[in-house]
């Protein structure tokens, strides 16, 4: 099955197969290929110097502002937009790399949730041994208050201890 097939009707990829003959005379733009996101990349002269050709990215859907065309062009179109790879990239390419950065994310997600959980575990671990010290401390107290001495001041009444004298 064809992943453009949803996005391309058949009219309108056999219209870019017709565009990218490049045998049809005084012709100046080449259809190259398109994204899986159905933006199209061609190639094109100014001059008819088939030797410099330049490449340009029409998209799928207008956007306001062009840079944020940039934002989803796949790495492999963007070289080629470039000049960095001669070839443009097949659908194939761009599939497995699709299923590749899909699986990648897949490993970041279990990864992040194993760290989550050995750092939930530490957690129990560090508030456990510092309820066994909380508690430790506490009984300490306990015992201190059972065995300390009470002084004499906290068993006599202060008000009949004081003797109230007339100043002079």
């Amino acid at each position: 099955m064809d992943p453009l097939e949803k996005l391309v009707p058949l009219s309108k990829r056999l219209f870019y197969k017709w565009k990218a003959l490049r045998t049809v005379p005084f012709r100046s733009q080449f259809f190259v290929g398109y994204d899986l996101s159905g933006n199209t990349y061609w190639e094109f002269t100014m001059d008819r110097n088939f030797q410099n050709l330049r490449r340009k990215i029409q998209p799928h859907h207008r956007k306001e502002f062009t840079v944020d065309y940039y934002k989803n062009i796949p790495p492999q179109w963007h070289q080629w937009l470039r000049f960095v790879r001669n070839n443009p990239p097949t659908i194939q390419e761009l599939l497995a790399d699709k299923h590749r950065q899909e699986a990648i994310k897949e490993l970041a997600k279990r990864s992040d949730e194993k760290w989550e959980m050995e750092k939930l575990q530490l957690e129990g671990q560090t508030n456990a041994h510092l309820k066994e010290e909380l508690d430790k401390i506490e009984q300490a107290r306990r015992k201190a208050a059972e065995t300390a001495v009470p002084h004499r001041s906290q068993t006599e009444e202060p008000i009949r201890k004081a003797s109230l004298k007339p100043r002079r």
